[in-house]
């Protein structure tokens, strides 16, 4: 469990495009990032590739349009950071 002070957010659809700008912004703004997205591929990615330049992400694959991986990925970022 990370232990600092630092805003921890979560972005759906994460791994691309507009999604993958927000990710990066937030994380250069000192964020705690976890992008969110169905493609496990790009995500993992697209995290590598941010975690390589010391930014704080990290991906979890849900599906947003199913309740239960949404619930999975609340549990998993308050299990993770304590706080959203």
């Amino acid at each position: 469990m990370k232990q600092n002070s630092s805003p921890v957010a979560i972005v759906t659809g994460g791994a691309r495009g507009i999604g993958k700008a927000i990710v990066r912004r937030l994380a250069c703004q000192g964020a705690s990032v976890v992008l969110v997205d169905n493609n496990n591929v790009e995500g993992n990615i697209t995290s590598a590739e941010m975690q390589a330049e010391g930014l704080d992400v990290k991906f979890f694959s849900a599906d947003v349009g199913k309740t239960a991986d949404v619930r999975l990925a609340v549990k998993w970022v308050e299990k993770e950071y304590s706080r959203i």
